[in-house]
């Protein structure tokens, strides 16, 4: 659903309707048990039209709550500036990222991090990749934030069945996930505790490297770590401890090039010390093709007032016709 809406949330609004449906039915009935006051065929009239416009109100509502909603569908190409950049976010989702170290679980941490980061990228195409065992693009390369930002919020260990952690699958799928023949440069922000266990980040960094992509690194979590059960569902599960592995994050950053960043999420000005890595001083623009959702905004406003004028002019004409009895 929010993928045709802006704001999903509002389509609630028009759960209103029921108990106005329910307080226009009662009217009818009262209606009906006062018609012997008028003649059959007039009231046979303003019952259909009360229907008319009882239901003419209630679509009215539902295309206002629509419009509010922010509805779109269907695309349309258009230019945009874009910057020359092109950003893939690689989310470590392995168990180790929700255990809680912090303010709050690692996981937790890393989505509002990433959250905020791809806000602050403006006109610069992101992407998702997620990491456990396995790897999988989840969002690709898009400038519409609503996507992203939707895959963003709803991270979990769950959404792959591969255990463990392969930190270097999600290096390499971010890869190839990238354009080969796009101009832009490319970076890739993988969000992890370090705590992996196929141990093979650093050499991934280096691919990084030699494939000219930026390796931007923010750890989650302490160096104190916290227990974690290996396997929850016995009686008496396997503890293992799990930390910030901060010294491997280092390194994997260093081995990826000059421009390779570490940076933990919780020093002073972290995002800040990653988004100065974009800075427009250091970055052209280009005009690039770009599809984009159309707004039905106006078509549901459209609706909304036609309807609401339908019902007006039905309810003036019931009045007109009792008028004349």
């Amino acid at each position: 659903m929010s993928g045709f809406f802006e704001r999903p949330n509002f389509l609630y609004l028009s759960l209103v309707l029921f108990p106005a449906l329910v307080f226009s039915y009662r009217r009818i009935v009262l209606t009906e048990r006062a018609f012997s006051l008028f003649s059959a065929a007039w009231f046979v009239s303003h019952k259909r039209r009360l229907f008319q416009r009882s239901l003419c109100y209630a679509l009215s509502w539902v295309f206002l709550c629509v419009a509010v909603a922010g509805p779109r569908f269907g695309s349309t190409v258009v230019s945009v500036r874009e910057d020359g950049h092109s950003v893939l976010f690689v989310m470590d989702i392995s168990r180790s990222m929700t255990v809680v170290d912090g303010p709050s679980s690692r996981l937790a941490l890393a989505s509002r991090y990433a959250l905020m980061l791809a806000e602050r990228l403006e006109n610069i195409p992101c992407g998702l990749v997620l990491v456990k065992g396995s790897a999988v693009l989840s969002v690709p390369l898009t400038l519409d934030r609503s996507t992203l930002n939707s895959a963003l919020l709803s991270l979990s260990p769950a959404l792959l069945s591969a255990p463990g952690s392969g930190l270097a699958s999600g290096i390499q799928r971010a890869l190839e996930s990238f354009p080969s023949s796009s101009p832009a440069s490319r970076t890739i922000i993988l969000c992890t505790d370090g705590d992996e266990t196929h141990l093979s980040l650093e050499h991934s960094a280096r691919m990084a490297r030699s494939s000219g992509v930026r390796l931007i690194i923010v750890g989650f979590g302490s160096t104190a770590g916290a227990d974690i059960e290996l396997y929850p569902a016995r009686e008496k599960g396997e503890l293992r401890r799990t930390m910030l592995r901060e010294d491997l994050l280092r390194r994997s950053a260093a081995v990826s090039g000059e421009k390779g960043v570490y940076v933990h999420a919780l020093e002073n000005a972290s995002a800040t010390r990653i988004l100065a890595e974009f800075d427009s001083r250091e970055r052209g623009f280009q005009l690039v093709p770009s599809s984009r959702p159309v707004s039905r905004y106006s078509e549901a406003i459209v609706l909304c007032l036609f309807f609401f004028g339908a019902g007006l002019m039905g309810g003036r004409a019931t009045w007109q016709e009792k008028g004349s009895h």
